[in-house]
This record gives structure tokens, C-alpha cells and sequence, in this order.
């Protein structure tokens, strides 16, 4: 890469993420160290922490206590302007998806009286990545198996049950996952998370489910197509899973 009139600090940062994309840092590989980067560019090891900080603000690299810097897995697309299966997602980015279903049950439920409650922890290429609890009208959903359950909801709806989908709602936030939520996704640190409390609707408006979903935010980037206002699905719809 030939060097500009951009700051030194930022061109070797610009070079080093270069150097990821192309996979000459692989995935899951140590990066090279503070002192390391000092060597190679003839820079302060106060300059070197600083690069090595931005790369881990932009989700390059992931900072692993009194070991160092590793490269991170590539980012998942989670696109809430489309209702699409995470399972489907995931497997036209390559990812190999799996379900395990910790909780299946009927309860009570203040908006939808009586519901199914199930607990799921999405998981790709054996990394858990997202823990979610969603509650379904048990009206609706009878016909719901744990086999069901344990795949796509959106092609159990859509298919099996005879369900017509509609919208969801949904808010997005940033959060520090707890005790709970760090062991389900096997966080070695804090690293925040984004949860998303939605509700989701047939195509005619009864309520379908209630969810409160935590995603990894070491491993998402949430996505959406904005345009003029009554000409965007964006922010209206939102995976079911």
C-alpha cells in the first residue's frame, strides 16, 4: 500500500485491516502484538495500543485479557428490514446454524393469555450467538412441535401452521449481557450485546409473539434499506426466526 498524507498512524491502521480482509491474518490467529507493531513500523508502543484499539472498536479484532488480540469471525448480517429465518441467513453466508431448544412449555401471558414458551440458543459453526425467549399465541400455534420449535419458526408458520405473517416491531438497544447471558453465548468478557424487544403480527394484526432476543454484538451487524418516509420497510419488520 503506498503511503499518503494521512497520518501515520491511521495508514497503518488502514494497511493492517487490508491485511485481515485479505486473510493474511486469519480468523481465530493471534495479531501481532503492541511491541510487535512498535518493531514493524518503527512507531511508540503508545501509538502501536492506539491502532490496536481502533481495530478492536471496528470488531477486526477481539481483545482476549492478559493474552492479547485475536482476529475476530467474520460479522453476521442480521438485515431488520426483511423477514428472513436466521437459519436460512445463515446459511447463504456460509455459516452452518443449529438450534438448541432449552425451554418449551405453555404459560400464562399478560398480552397474549395463554402462550408457548420457548427458550433458544442460535448458534453458528458451533459458536453460540444469539439467546433468545419468545412467547407465541397458543391460540395460533397449537400445531407446534419441540421438532418444529428446533428449526426456522418462520417456515414452521409459514408452512406447517398456515400462517400469514404480517409485520413485526421491534426496539433495538445496546446492553451489557448478565451473569446468565454471558454463560449462554460463552462470553469470556463483557462485551456488549444488542437486544431486541419485538412483537410480531399476522398479516390481518392479532398478535402472533412477544420476544426479548440478545445477539452477540461481537458477531452482528445489524443492517436495513431506509428511502422517504411510507416508501421504507426498515425498522418494521423483524426476524421470526
Amino acid at each position: 500500500m503506498t503511503l499518503n498524507r494521512n497520518p501515520l498512524y491511521q495508514q497503518i491502521i488502514d494497511m493492517l485491516r487490508q491485511e485481515v480482509t485479505e486473510g493474511i491474518h486469519p480468523t481465530g490467529a493471534r495479531f501481532p502484538s503492541e511491541r510487535d507493531l512498535a518493531d514493524r513500523f518503527a512507531i511508540s508502543r503508545t501509538t502501536a495500543n492506539k491502532i490496536l484499539s481502533v481495530l478492536v472498536s471496528e470488531g477486526l479484532l477481539q481483545h482476549r485479557k492478559g493474552i492479547g488480540a485475536f482476529v475476530s469471525p467474520p460479522a453476521l448480517e442480521h438485515d431488520i428490514s426483511a423477514l428472513l429465518s436466521f437459519t436460512e441467513k445463515a446459511r447463504r453466508s456460509g455459516f452452518t446454524p443449529e438450534t438448541n431448544l432449552l425451554a418449551f412449555e405453555t404459560v400464562v401471558h399478560d398480552e397474549l393469555e395463554q402462550a408457548l414458551r420457548l427458550v433458544r440458543l442460535r448458534s453458528v459453526d458451533g459458536t453460540p450467538v444469539i439467546y433468545e425467549k419468545r412467547f407465541l399465541s397458543l391460540a395460533l400455534c397449537r400445531g407446534l412441535t419441540r421438532e418444529m420449535a428446533s428449526g426456522s419458526l418462520y417456515d414452521a408458520m409459514q408452512g406447517a401452521l398456515g400462517l400469514s405473517v404480517g409485520h413485526a416491531e421491534q426496539r433495538v438497544r445496546a446492553v451489557l449481557p448478565n451473569r446468565e447471558e454471558k454463560t449462554m453465548l460463552a462470553l469470556m468478557q463483557t462485551t456488549a450485546c444488542l437486544r431486541v424487544d419485538g412483537k410480531g403480527y399476522l398479516a390481518d394484526g392479532r398478535l402472533l409473539w412477544v420476544e426479548d432476543t440478545l445477539f452477540r454484538g461481537d458477531r452482528f451487524e445489524f443492517h436495513a434499506l431506509l428511502g422517504p418516509k411510507g416508501l421504507t420497510s426498515g425498522g418494521t419488520a423483524l426476524d421470526p426466526r
